[in-house]
């Protein structure tokens, strides 16, 4: 019995069968380099960062004004591996005036990552406790 394919590897590869056929398709297209490129490129997306070198500049500002010297490091990791939203929500609440509920989002952000197992939980650790 043939293995069930996903929707996209249908997709891509009835659109490579009816290229194949094209007479002015590509040889690469025509071999089905095409084809294996695409499911390659399918099951393993290229993974773009959240965090751009202009972001991380105002989130090492935010971070240099909102928390002690001592634990800016910590923080600054917490937020480069946190989330689109963690990130908005930080700013959102930073800008309002309310620098304690940004701490907050910082903490329940490294409980995030931690429970995703991105990050470790070590004792000597100030975040990742937000209640």
């Amino acid at each position: 019995m043939a293995k069930k394919l996903n929707a996209t590897t249908q997709i891509v590869r009835e659109a490579m069968r009816i290229t194949s056929k094209d007479v002015k398709a590509p040889k690469a297209v025509r071999d089905g380099k095409v084809f294996k490129e695409m499911t390659k490129r399918i099951k393993n997306p290229p993974k773009d960062p959240v965090v751009n070198k202009k972001l991380k500049k105002k989130l090492s500002k935010l971070i240099d004004d909102l928390i002690a010297p001592e634990f800016r490091k910590e923080a600054l990791d917490i937020m480069l591996k946190s989330n689109k939203e963690r990130i908005g929500e930080l700013f959102y609440y930073y800008y309002s005036g309310k620098e304690n509920i940004a701490c907050l989002v910082i903490d329940f952000a490294k409980s995030e990552l931690v429970k995703k197992k991105k990050m470790k939980q070590h004792k000597k650790d100030q975040f990742g406790k937000p209640f």
